[in-house]
């Protein structure tokens, strides 16, 4: 992410207001500078999105919208009906909604899901995976 930050390209996440994962860039996300978001709630289904082969969840909040998250770190910690708490901030791209991703991107600072000893499938479906089918 710094690489793409720092290159003379308009791809990636402007480096400003700080370097993502710097010192400052942490500051930043205590200080206000990039407000963080506080998403509590209850994971509503868990899936392979793209081509079946990226992990992802949809979050209902307990005010009822839903979200959709990227499944990181062990996806089989994601199971439907566990309670989660995403805390993230929304950086500036380089170049607001050049590809029509809007003028920031969320970047989790941490996800944090009931405990349980359920487990989800980490199997995928798609490319590369194992040709499980989506329910």
């Amino acid at each position: 992410m710094q690489k793409a930050s720092l290159s003379a390209t308009n791809f990636g996440v402007s480096p400003f207001p700080a370097l993502v994962g710097t010192p400052e860039w942490w500051r930043a996300t205590q200080d206000g500078s990039l407000a963080r978001t506080i998403v509590s709630g209850t994971i509503s289904s868990v899936y392979w999105g793209s081509m079946g082969d990226w992990p992802m969840c949809e979050v209902t909040s307990d005010d009822g919208s839903k979200s959709t998250w990227t499944r990181d770190g062990d996806i089989t910690r994601y199971v439907e009906a566990l309670q989660v708490r995403i805390v993230y901030v929304l950086h500036p791209w380089k170049v607001p909604d050049q590809h029509g991703l809007g003028s920031a991107w969320k970047i989790v600072l941490t996800m944090e899901i009931e405990d349980s000893d359920h487990r989800s499938d980490p199997r995928a479906p798609g490319p590369g995976g194992s040709g499980l089918r989506d329910r």
